[in-house]
C-alpha cells in the first residue's frame, strides 16, 4: 500500500480511485501491488490512518533523490494557482456591512421581543392564565440565529486583525531614529531609512486593519478568501495552492495550500 501511494504521488496520481484502477491497467502499479487490487476505500483508509508515517516517508524519498543527484536544492522554482472554493464571492461581506447588518437584526430582535411580550399579555388577559408556549416564535428564533451568526463573523474578523497587528508589532518594533550625520545627508536616502519607512507603513496598515478589519467574510466557506485570479481576470473565492520544485529535475520539494492572498511565480537560489 505504501509503495502504491508513494509511486502514485511521484507520477501525479493522487486519487484513490485512480490508484485502484491503475492496479488493473498500469504494469508498474500491478508490479508494486503484487498483482493485488485494493479498492479505493482501502487505499483512502490506509492513507488516513498513516498520515504521519507517510509524510516522513516522502521526506526520506526527497533525501534519496538528493543523494542520487536528482535534487540539488540549489535552484528552486515556486509557482501557485488558485483553487476555487465551493462558495461564491457574492456571499463574502465586508466588516462594515456585517456591522450594519448586526444593527439591523438587533433592532429586529428587539421589535419581535416587544411584539411577543404584547401577545403574551393579551393571551393571558383573554384566557385568565398563562397558556402561552414556552418556545420562541419562529420569526424571533430565526432573527436571533442571524444576529448570533453575524456576531460570530464580526468577532472572528476582529480577532484575526488583532493577531495580525500583534505579529507585526513583534516583528517590527518601533526603533528610535537619531539625527543623520552630515556625510549621510545626500540626495539618495540610505537603504535603512527606506526600510524603516516601509516598516512604518506596514505598522500603520496593521493598526488601521485592527480598528476596522478590511478582509471580507464568506458565510458559506469562512476558511476561503477572496483572491485575484489572473486566469479568470477577476476575483474568485478560493484557496492559494503553492508548489516548489527543483529546477534541475522538476522534483517537488514542497507543496502547500494556504489562505494567503499573495501569489506569483518565483525563482530562488539556495
Amino acid at each position: 500500500m505504501a509503495r502504491l501511494l508513494l509511486y502514485g504521488y511521484c507520477i501525479g496520481i493522487t486519487s484513490s480511485r485512480k490508484i485502484e484502477q491503475a492496479t488493473y491497467d498500469n504494469v508498474a502499479f500491478r508490479y508494486l501491488s503484487a498483482d493485488q487490487h485494493p479498492d479505493h476505500d482501502t487505499v483512502a483508509a490506509f492513507r488516513q490512518q498513516h498520515l504521519k508515517a507517510l509524510a516522513e516517508l516522502f521526506v526520506q524519498a526527497l533525501r534519496l533523490c538528493q543523494k542520487a543527484g536528482l535534487v540539488k536544492l540549489g535552484n528552486v522554482s515556486i509557482d501557485g494557482t488558485k483553487m476555487k472554493a465551493n462558495a461564491s464571492t457574492r456571499r463574502s461581506v465586508r466588516y462594515d456591512r456585517i456591522s450594519a447588518r448586526e444593527q439591523h437584526w438587533r433592532a429586529e430582535v428587539a421589535r419581535l421581543l416587544r411584539q411577543a411580550q404584547q401577545t403574551d399579555r393579551e393571551e393571558e388577559r383573554r384566557l385568565g392564565l398563562d397558556q402561552t408556549a414556552n418556545q420562541l416564535p419562529d420569526e424571533l428564533a430565526n432573527a436571533q440565529k442571524r444576529l448570533e451568526r453575524l456576531q460570530e463573523a464580526k468577532a472572528e474578523l476582529e480577532q484575526e486583525a488583532q493577531a495580525e497587528l500583534k505579529t507585526v508589532l513583534e516583528e517590527l518594533p518601533p526603533g528610535k531614529r537619531g539625527p543623520r550625520k552630515r556625510s549621510e545627508q545626500t540626495s539618495q536616502p540610505p537603504k535603512d531609512d527606506r526600510q524603516r519607512e516601509k516598516d512604518k507603513k506596514r505598522r500603520q496598515r496593521a493598526r488601521r486593519n485592527a480598528a476596522a478589519p478590511s478582509r471580507q467574510y464568506n458565510f458559506v466557506d469562512p476558511d476561503s478568501r477572496v483572491m485575484k485570479d489572473s486566469g479568470e481576470r477577476g476575483f474568485v473565492q478560493a484557496y492559494n495552492a503553492q508548489i516548489a520544485v527543483d529546477t534541475e529535475a522538476q522534483v517537488i520539494v514542497a507543496a502547500e495550500l494556504t489562505r494567503s492572498q499573495s501569489t506569483g511565480s518565483s525563482y530562488y537560489r539556495w
